[in-house]
């Protein structure tokens, strides 16, 4: 079989066709494979969360979140760190959430307005996203020009009430004892 390109007129057999697309099709399966490894089994039932997860990453596992407690989460393909293996019984919302995503900056989570049973507690979590480090000592930190500074002129802040005038007298004031004369 040949396959016969019209643009170029160039002939590739199917034999090396197949040799470039086996490859990517096993890495595509592999992929796919260690994605459907992941097993997460998550119920939520009055504020507590029941979560067995196994080889899940925190973003696979606040997707089941996501799905099972109608929740919307932000951010959550920020969240970093690999496969995990999990296990909470009956964990308070907060708790668990806490403990799901302690390797991220922080988040936010907004309570529903009406509280349902078979629901997460919350209507929204929003992610923040992980911070750059700093950069290493003695590594050049990228320039970028600044606006000149211009002094100004300092501001006086004078005490509001009546002004008394200057006695030179640091402590309070205090009648001079009287000398007697001799």
């Amino acid at each position: 079989m040949e396959w016969r390109n019209a643009q170029s007129g160039a002939g590739r057999t199917a034999s090396a066709i197949l040799k470039k697309a086996i490859p990517v099709g096993v890495l595509v399966l592999l992929a796919v494979a260690r994605a459907a490894s992941a097993d997460v089994q998550l119920s939520i039932r009055g504020g507590r969360v029941t979560l067995v997860a196994t080889d899940a990453t925190a973003s696979q596992i606040l997707a089941e979140w996501a799905r099972v407690g109608k929740t919307n989460v932000v951010n959550v393909e920020r969240i970093p760190g690999g496969p995990l293996t999990l296990q909470l019984i009956d964990v308070p919302e907060p708790e668990a959430l806490d403990l799901l995503l302690r390797s991220v900056t922080g988040y936010v989570a907004a309570p529903r307005p009406v509280a349902t049973p078979d629901l997460s507690r919350y209507d929204r979590i929003f992610v923040l996203p992980t911070a750059t480090p700093p950069p290493a000592r003695g590594a050049l930190a990228p320039t970028r020009p600044t606006a000149p500074v211009t002094p100004t002129e300092p501001v006086l802040h004078e005490p509001k009430g009546p002004r008394r005038p200057y006695t030179g007298d640091v402590g309070p004031s205090v009648a001079p004892a009287a000398v007697p004369s001799s």
